[in-house]
């Protein structure tokens, strides 16, 4: 068994620390403090397609998470399963991840390909370049 790269340990602490800081944010459990932190994760450039296929820019993003805190009710969850590398250098790495969200009494899931390049300056060395997603069949 060899040993996880370390940019790609930090990718992972990443994905599973920004879904906490959303399943917080979006029942109205995390602070201001704590969104000033999330932006710091995210490259300025950052864009994602989302599983309808829309591309949102990184100030439409972040107008909208600020304004979803606590929109969702006591059951809203969020788990990260099957993460792999999908590519691996000196300053990006490139992860596919299953994210799984409860909400509303449904669970979907969606397949995400996320770029993240490395920052020393961001808290967990990583920032988030791109995220696609895609809907997967529920079960």
């Amino acid at each position: 068994m060899t040993d996880q790269h370390p940019l790609v340990a930090a990718a992972i602490r990443e994905i599973e620390a920004s879904h906490d800081f959303f399943v917080r944010w979006f029942l109205g459990n995390a602070s201001e403090d704590e969104f000033v932190l999330w932006q710091r994760t995210t490259a300025p450039e950052f864009r994602l397609t989302t599983p309808g296929g829309t591309m949102l820019a990184l100030p439409e993003i972040t107008t909208w998470i600020a304004g979803a805190r606590g929109s969702q009710t006591s059951r809203f969850e969020i788990g990260i399963e099957d993460v792999e590398t999908v590519h691996v250098s000196a300053d990006a790495v490139l992860l596919i991840y299953v994210e799984r969200q409860y909400r509303d009494g449904r669970t979907t899931r969606r397949q995400s390909m996320a770029l993240f390049l490395r920052d020393d300056s961001a808290p967990r060395g990583v920032v988030w370049r791109h995220l696609q997603e895609t809907w997967l069949q529920t079960d």
